[in-house]
């Protein structure tokens, strides 16, 4: 009997290992009860890719180095089976329940998958993870911190110090834009404002390749090293306080999805007065109850919004970011080509978002809306204002 459960066993250690990518539910990624949290970034580097990446568990009797990390080789989404990779695994630091690191592997003729296997001795499966390693990516270099850690968020702290990573030697070329993007339209607004193809920049400065970056101003910036090529690294700097919103005025502008103009109009009307916004919340909701829950339920998605999704503009923001807030965290998360899909079982509701990287976010998806939402939309803000989400 031992002799059949070890064979049963290596059956399904192989069928793991064989799994197509595009038959897998990637809702762990974007939940934030999920037992791990990992980010991956590749960098263009002289004929390499280095791959940022970051490691986090969420279960604090689990370290971080209690899981495994194998890497593989995937030519497409449907290559049913990986071809197991040995690279340069550079472990920057691992400290308790999170670790930070670098692989380098050679850049091929033709984009492929870089995969990376994550499993637990404990854990009954494996939780999967994948950049496309492609030589057109616009990223060619990086933010350090302090301590030499990779910045894996696409935001950074105003005041705060970071070393610039993997810029040739000599100057690099620096664009601040002021401009805050506005709030995403829902999923039925088909009719969306005409956007300017290229933005406008409202400064410039330069550095040295060897300097420290510390942004002191909140927006947009953008470092290059060759400023003829769409390569670089871009950078968000919110507002104090970012992933998190505290101020009374911050959190009436996120309120935008589920208000009425009218209602939205007192919100902002009110600024920083916190009697009169939760005059305007109460009125909202019908119920102080009803009020606290709403506000705690709702501000709790919209700082793993900006956690997630935050790039060239605060993750609330974004396509992605205010489907996760209205409708929560996915059940089912697919990715077919260049598109995600994401699918919710209680509203039998399917969202589907397409790849449409920049410079300013290599990994930015954007919704595919249609009039036929409208409905399920409305349903959905009516049980948010009813605090029954």
């Amino acid at each position: 009997m031992k002799r059949v459960l070890v064979f049963v066993g290596l059956l399904l250690g192989a069928a793991a290992t064989a799994q197509n990518l595009s038959s897998i539910n990637f809702s762990y990624w974007y939940n934030p009860g999920a037992e791990i949290e990992f980010q991956m970034r590749p960098v263009v580097s002289g004929g390499k890719a280095k791959v940022l990446y970051s490691l986090s568990a969420r279960m604090a009797a689990r370290a971080a180095d209690s899981y495994t990390i194998k890497w593989e080789r995937r030519e497409n989404l449907t290559d049913a089976q990986g071809k197991p990779l040995t690279p340069e695994d550079s472990v920057i630091a691992s400290v308790g329940q999170t670790r930070t690191g670098i692989v380098t592997v050679d850049w091929p003729d033709k984009p492929w998958l870089l995969v990376a296997v994550i499993t637990h001795p404990e854990g009954l499966s494996p939780w999967y993870f994948y950049r496309s390693i492609d030589s057109r990516y616009p990223s060619d270099a990086f933010l350090a911190q302090e301590d030499g850690s990779p910045l894996l968020d696409r935001f950074a702290e105003s005041g705060k110090r970071y070393q610039l990573r993997n810029f040739e030697p000599g100057k690099v070329y620096g664009f601040y834009y002021r401009t805050f993007f506005p709030a995403a339209y829902p999923a039925f607004s088909t009719a969306l404002p005409v956007v300017d193809k290229f933005m406008i920049y409202d400064s410039t400065f330069t550095l040295n390749a060897a300097d420290r970056f510390e942004p002191r101003r909140p927006g947009l910036y953008l470092l290059q090293h060759d400023t003829t090529a769409a390569r670089g690294v871009a950078v968000l700097v919110p507002p104090s306080g970012f992933p998190r919103m505290t101020r009374v005025g911050q959190l009436a502008k996120a309120l935008i999805y589920v208000t009425t103009p009218d209602e939205y109009a007192k919100l902002e009307d009110a600024g920083e007065n916190k009697t009169a916004f939760d005059k305007s919340v109460l009125a909202l909701t019908g119920d102080k109850d009803r009020a606290r829950n709403f506000m705690r339920s709702y501000f709790q998605r919209v700082e793993f919004a900006n956690r997630c999704f935050t790039a060239f503009k605060e993750g609330w923001k974004t396509d992605r970011g205010i489907v996760y807030i209205i409708f929560g965290a996915p059940d089912e998360v697919t990715r077919k080509g260049l598109n995600e899909i994401w699918y919710y079982k209680a509203s039998r509701t399917q969202f589907i978002f397409s790849k449409a990287g920049s410079v300013f976010d290599p990994e930015q998806y954007t919704l595919h809306r249609e009039n036929s939402y409208s409905q399920t939309w409305y349903n959905q803000i009516d049980l948010w204002r009813k605090s029954r989400f």
